[in-house]
């Protein structure tokens, strides 16, 4: 019975060595997000060289594709090793647009998506200057 205790004394201190290696090499870092939208998938970011810059016409909006639903999280985590734990991000993620903006599809444009803000109805593309 003695013996068997002894295992289990060890067992447990290598357990415990264990999970403070394991949380004492997580590090946690503040994220200050660039403007993108997660939706159907894809991320999308503003077109042009600066946020807000590439309007789109009414008669170019097709059907509303969705909306934002949440912000993504403000901490992300990374091991000593420089390994980046990034985040899996919800549909309808967005980093800078309140919850509630709404989403449309864009006439004759599979990557892009225009986001409608204060009226306007800005370009949001997959890829820069696309």
């Amino acid at each position: 019975m003695k013996k068997h205790m002894k295992r289990v004394a060890w067992i447990l201190i290598g357990v415990c060595f264990l999970l403070i290696f394991y949380f004492s090499t997580r590090r946690a870092g503040l994220v200050d997000w660039n403007d993108f939208i997660y939706i159907r998938g894809v991320s999308y970011s503003p077109h042009g060289r600066y946020p807000r810059c590439t309007t789109v016409s009414a008669d170019r909006i097709g059907e509303k594709i969705g909306k934002v639903t949440c912000r993504p999280p403000n901490t992300i985590y990374a091991d000593i090793f420089g390994n980046v734990y990034h985040p899996k991000f919800k549909e309808g993620t967005a980093s800078l647009h309140p919850e509630g903006t709404e989403l449309f599809a864009v006439i004759d444009r599979d990557d892009a998506i225009a986001v409608l803000i204060g009226g306007t109805y800005y370009l949001y593309t997959t890829g820069p200057d696309s």
